[in-house]
């Protein structure tokens, strides 16, 4: 039960940051650019993913690369640094294949394998989800699912609800809710939250400032990485 402990600590803590703010942007580069490519390069003052910071409250460098293929179907790579404590690895590798559409009516649906890989991981953290999400006149909702999740070989369960809203041509308000059910893996589960700003600066810039905390649910496995944290992100997208 240790062993088991400590693979989930240090794989939940292993984990990207909230999808939201990434895809936004990257789909407005992409439409932008008028590319089969885009391109999102992000610094944080923490990398969070579903409420857990995955560097220990510090700064995170990112980039993502994402190829825009024939009939809705897309791949990205994303890479950021990650500490995770003693024997963590330095690096976090998200490959992620796709396909994603909208309807008359305005819904939209994207579903895509992500896989999670760390190099020079030497604890064996790697493992894969499906995530499945839908769009609606500002309202997103994600289902991710893991058979192997942390590579535990048990079940992760996640749910996200969330809402953004255009105040003005620059500014943007959201907020979101999730409920990251890991009682298979761990034992328990985490529900997060946060709300946010965002300013457009140009078209391929933004500046963001989110507050962003846990229900505390796996205090035992995440310690400092489950505190609350107001987190600044500046993107760059082309």
């Amino acid at each position: 039960m240790k062993k088991l402990a400590l693979v989930s600590f240090l794989a939940l803590a292993l984990c990207g940051l909230s999808f939201a703010q990434e895809e936004v942007v990257e789909e407005v580069a992409a439409e932008e650019s008028g590319s089969a490519f885009s391109y999102l390069f992000t610094f944080a003052s923490d990398y969070r993913f579903r409420g857990i910071s995955q560097t220990r409250n510090d700064p995170a460098l990112q980039a993502t690369v994402t190829a825009q293929l024939p009939q809705g179907f897309y791949v990205s790579a994303f890479a950021s640094n990650v500490d995770f404590g003693p024997a963590s690895p330095a690096f976090e590798i998200d490959l992620t294949g796709g396909w994603a559409t909208s309807f008359e009516n305005g819904l939209g649906l994207d579903v895509s394998l992500v896989r999670y890989y760390y190099p020079s991981d030497e604890v064996g953290l790697a493992y894969s989800e499906l995530n499945t999400k839908f769009t609606y006149a500002g309202f997103t909702g994600l289902v991710g699912y893991s058979n192997d999740v942390f590579n535990t070989d048990e079940t992760g369960l996640y749910y996200n609800v969330g809402y953004s809203y255009s105040l003005d041509d620059v500014h943007s308000v959201s907020a979101s809710a999730g409920y990251y059910d890991l009682d298979d893996a761990i034992g328990n589960s985490i529900v997060d939250y946060s709300v946010g700003v965002t300013r457009t600066m140009s078209d391929n810039l933004n500046v963001g400032l989110a507050y962003i905390r846990t229900n505390g649910g796996a205090e035992d496995f995440f310690g400092i990485t489950n505190d609350s944290q107001f987190v600044f992100t500046f993107n760059a997208g082309f």
